[in-house]
């Protein structure tokens, strides 16, 4: 999951969410990358949860070098915008995106673009960034 949280009214920024998904399988070790949450995954499984070899094999099988080998892996590119700017808006910001990601070589049915809506989305950040509460 991927998440970008704009106030802007036209969420443009929602844009640079395909970027995330480009890194996600890039060549360079970026941090983050798929390669290195699965790595991560695994370890975890084994230390903690005491996974066997094989049940280990069959989780670091999803994770694979091309973006549409990777069938068991859902992305979830997630746009947290003001709800004023209207269901239409996000919808059409989100399928930009998901044809832009699945451009760059994901399988279309691993890709579920999620809009979180917060009415006054701006204020609420403002006074969650100040340790102000909540005020409806």
């Amino acid at each position: 999951m991927e998440v970008k949280t704009t106030g802007s009214v036209k969420l443009t920024y929602a844009r640079a969410l395909v970027e995330d998904y480009d890194k996600l399988l890039g060549t360079t070790k970026v941090a983050g990358s798929l390669g290195q949450r699965m790595n991560w995954l695994q370890a975890y499984l084994l230390e903690v949860h005491e996974f066997s070899v094989e049940d280990l094999d069959r989780v670091g099988n999803l994770f694979q070098p091309k973006p549409k080998d990777c069938k068991g892996v859902k992305l979830l590119p997630t746009l947290v915008h003001d709800r004023s700017c209207g269901d239409h808006m996000a919808v059409k910001a989100l399928d930009d995106v998901a044809a832009d990601i699945e451009a760059l070589g994901w399988r279309k049915s691993n890709i579920e673009p999620w809009s979180i809506a917060i009415s006054k989305l701006t204020e609420c950040l403002i006074r969650l960034s100040n340790n102000l509460p909540y005020k409806p």
